[in-house]
């Protein structure tokens, strides 16, 4: 039985860069653990949700308006495709496999990796 190679490796545990995801792998998130640096990885301050990324995160998982995800807009840092690294936290955030504290610092240390923060102009 010949199974269907997953479209992402090990490519990112070694660069922790975003990885593209065929349609049925956002559909079907199966492989969080795969999209997530090892929880050895991850800096305490994430997994304490004990900084503003951490604090985004959680009001994108949960559906929070009014904090700090009005406050600020997500820009790319150099190198990084928008679209290719919210298709992967995406991923990510909706995948089963992960234990929730993995998941939500993951995808919180991910995101202030690939993202800097802007002032939104409708905060102002």
């Amino acid at each position: 039985m010949k199974t269907a190679k997953k479209s992402y490796e090990e490519p990112f545990l070694a660069e922790m860069k975003p990885v593209p995801l065929r349609d049925e792998e956002l559909a079907f998130p199966a492989y969080g653990l795969k999209l997530l640096p090892k929880w050895d990885l991850i800096p305490e301050e994430f997994k304490r949700h004990s900084n503003v990324w951490a604090k985004l995160v959680s009001e994108m998982f949960y559906g929070v308006k009014g904090g700090v995800a009005e406050k600020y807009d997500l820009e790319p840092v150099d190198g990084i495709d928008f679209k290719l690294a919210s298709q992967h936290l995406r991923a990510a955030l909706s995948s089963f496999e992960p234990k929730h504290e993995h998941k939500m610092a993951g995808v919180a240390y991910l995101t202030s990796l690939w993202f800097k923060l802007v002032v939104s102009d409708e905060a102002h």
